[in-house]
């Protein structure tokens, strides 16, 4: 038996995640919309999100993220309460599908 060597580093054909899905093939794929490049229309896709609403979060996106980033990690979810109208439970309903991490 000859000797082998098995490489398991990943080749240049390795699917990758892409940098940014729309709203509709983010969350059918499991992964959450980001605040950052997020459009109105991506925003509605989630259940109790209408357009006027998904508006506000895009013109307070910048005053989230800076909430946001004074916050742990898993008290993130609390930036959102800064738009009128949103409470603990949305801003906990918001949380499961918007990530407010950084943007490239």
């Amino acid at each position: 038996m000859g000797n082998f060597v098995l490489n398991l580093a990943p080749s240049k054909y390795e699917i990758q995640k892409p940098k940014h899905f729309n709203g509709e093939s983010a969350l059918a794929k499991g992964y959450k919309i980001k605040l950052c490049n997020a459009k109105s229309i991506d925003l509605e896709l989630i259940n109790g999100v209408s357009y006027e609403f998904a508006t506000r979060l895009i013109n307070q996106r910048s005053e989230i993220q800076g909430k946001a980033d004074k916050l742990p990690f898993k008290e993130q979810y609390k930036a959102f309460e800064i738009i009128h109208g949103i409470g603990a439970k949305k801003a906990k309903l918001l949380n499961k599908y918007i990530t407010l991490g950084k943007c490239n």
